[in-house]
């Protein structure tokens, strides 16, 4: 059974904040381009949305383009991509490396222990240091 268009702004929008997003580019207004590749029955979708009247967002000023193969999703959405581009209104075009899910090699080493330096702990008392104490005066013995 096919999904209504509603369904499907539902579920792109739902891909979306979860940052499912193949790629995506921020356009001027707060508008959003975005690309799915093979997420949703299969299909690849370029949605473009921007915020509602009050400032969320509505499926009211939001629309999809549905593709049977990626090749043809990823021509759609390069060529959007570039007429938002020459028009001036793309602001900022994210990479792959800030979406979704991403494998990390661990922590790294310098970062842990800058950490580990780090006083900025609440729960950690840092010990005192010897250079602030006043001293009493040292009397030479006779």
């Amino acid at each position: 059974m096919a999904l209504s268009e509603q369904e499907v702004l539902t579920r792109l929008f739902e891909l979306e904040n979860d940052e499912e997003a193949d790629r995506r580019a921020r356009l001027t207004g707060d508008r959003y381009l975005s690309l799915f590749l093979g997420q949703l029955d299969g299909k690849s979708y370029v949605f473009l949305h921007g915020p509602a009247a009050d400032g969320g967002f509505s499926t009211d000023n939001s629309e999809f383009y549905v593709y049977e193969t990626s090749g043809e999703a990823e021509g759609t959405y390069d060529q959007m991509l570039g007429e938002f581009r020459e028009s001036g209104n793309l602001v900022e075009e994210d990479s792959l490396e800030d979406l979704g899910d991403f494998v990390s090699s661990g922590p790294d080493p310098d970062d842990m222990a800058e950490l580990r330096n780090s006083t900025d702990d609440p729960l950690e008392v840092p010990e005192p240091s010897d250079e602030h104490l006043e001293r009493p005066p040292v009397v030479p013995e006779e």
